[in-house]
């Protein structure tokens, strides 16, 4: 049987509702070709939304719970719709422009052996960070106009925040097979596990937010990727040291900078409400805005 060729958007949300709420209006109201929501939530403060289905799991400690948000999003999405494509997008990220989704699927829809669709995530030695240089992301990059980086050397981590599967048994199986390892990132986790069964071949990586850390963490605009952790300029609270790579300034632009710039993003009454506020105690409450 031919599998649904809509691709359905697995959303995962532990507390940032607010952001997801905005999100599902992105997807719904504003994008020309509005995409099924199948959204997995462990918030208590939430209630369904615009989702088409909705997934209410238990509240998990961090590595746990997003594995488990993960999982519960993409067998739900896999039993109501049977989609070719599954993309996953944590609540807080959100991907103002269509074509960018869109896009990559037509390269995955042109060659069979790609099956994920991601980006390297924090592919550094600790010691690179503090010194302000990523050799290997410097070197992973150069390689890949020489097409050497067919095996993903240079990597060590998959993105799980943004990501696009092939609906494909053994590959979904992998999926629901991911287990939170103690003093791991579930990135790596997740690239570990993937390279056991699969090559390089198999991966279209998302270059444009190569390497993610620390420059295209919170935005990437060749992606319209947006996944700031506050609504608004001034609003951050990051309790690190200005040292550290991922510090956040009181003069970054939050959420609602984002939706100012890219003006024909407007429909949806929590959308209006960020858009008009001018304090915003209300947005996403309880969560990090760092």
């Amino acid at each position: 049987m031919l599998k649904h060729q809509t691709p359905v958007i697995c959303l995962t949300t532990h507390d940032r509702i607010d952001c997801a709420r905005i999100n599902q209006e992105i997807i719904k109201q504003n994008y020309a070709a509005p995409l099924p929501i199948v959204h997995a939530c462990s918030s208590s403060n939430y209630d369904q939304y615009l989702e088409d289905l909705f997934v209410k799991c238990d509240m998990l400690p961090l590595k746990d719970g997003a594995i488990n948000l993960i999982q519960q999003s993409i067998s739900a999405a896999i039993v109501a719709y049977d989609p070719a494509y599954i993309v996953h997008l944590e609540g807080d990220t959100w991907i103002l422009d269509e074509r960018v989704i869109r896009g990559y699927i037509k390269k995955m829809d042109a060659n069979d052996d790609l099956l994920l669709c991601t980006c390297s995530w924090d592919d550094h030695d600790p010691r690179d960070v503090s010194a302000g240089w990523y050799p290997k992301q410097v070197l992973a990059r150069a390689a890949s106009f020489f097409d050497v980086d067919r095996q993903l050397r240079g990597v060590r981590t998959l993105g799980t925040q943004f990501f696009i599967l092939r609906n494909r048994k053994d590959l979904i199986e992998l999926i629901m097979a991911l287990k939170p390892v103690q003093g791991e990132s579930l990135e790596r986790t997740f690239f570990r596990e993937f390279v056991s069964s699969y090559r390089g071949r198999n991966v279209l990586r998302m270059r444009e937010r190569e390497p993610v850390h620390p420059a295209k963490r919170y935005q990437c605009e060749r992606l319209s990727l947006f996944c700031q952790h506050w609504p608004a300029c001034g609003t951050a609270e990051d309790p690190r040291p200005k040292t550290h790579p991922l510090y956040v300034e009181k003069t970054m632009i939050g959420k609602k900078e984002v939706l100012q710039r890219h003006g024909a993003i407007r429909n949806g009454p929590f959308i209006r409400k960020l858009l008009e506020s001018k304090t915003f105690d209300y947005y996403n409450p309880g969560a990090k805005r760092y």
